[in-house]
């Protein structure tokens, strides 16, 4: 069984130290492909992103924190959360499983310019998923 669970962004200055460090709680895990599981992260300008798959319910915590749940490939809505030079941070649903002909393989993506790049897979069919930040 391999797990994978939350996500910490910090921003550090220019001593090393630590100016702030943000967690974002999140409970997966899976015994076959982390493809589905994991993330994908990038940055712009001075906002980092988070790619991730989630269930369909996100759990709101104490302290206005939240926490994306588990997956399946059956069931994976795309995220993305965005966590600003403050460590504020927001997130959307950019694609609902209901709307997608596959599941898309967040740990696998692939970043040129302002784009990333997912590779979705569902059996044989295949799709290729381009975001712009």
């Amino acid at each position: 069984m391999y797990h994978y669970d939350d996500i910490v962004s910090a921003k550090l200055n220019t001593s090393g130290e630590i100016v702030w460090a943000r967690n974002i709680n999140k409970r997966q895990a899976t015994s076959s492909d982390a493809s589905y599981i994991s993330f994908t992260s990038t940055a712009k300008d001075n906002d980092a992103y988070f790619f991730i798959n989630t269930g369909e319910k996100v759990k709101k915590l104490s302290n206005d924190r939240i926490q994306f749940g588990q997956t399946s490939t059956k069931h994976s809505n795309l995220n993305v959360i965005k966590v600003n030079q403050n460590g504020e941070f927001d997130y959307s649903e950019l694609l609902d499983d209901k709307d997608n002909d596959v599941p898309f393989m967040v740990a696998s993506g692939a970043i040129s310019g302002d784009s990333v790049f997912f590779l979705g897979q569902k059996g044989k069919k295949k799709q290729l998923l381009k975001l712009t930040l």
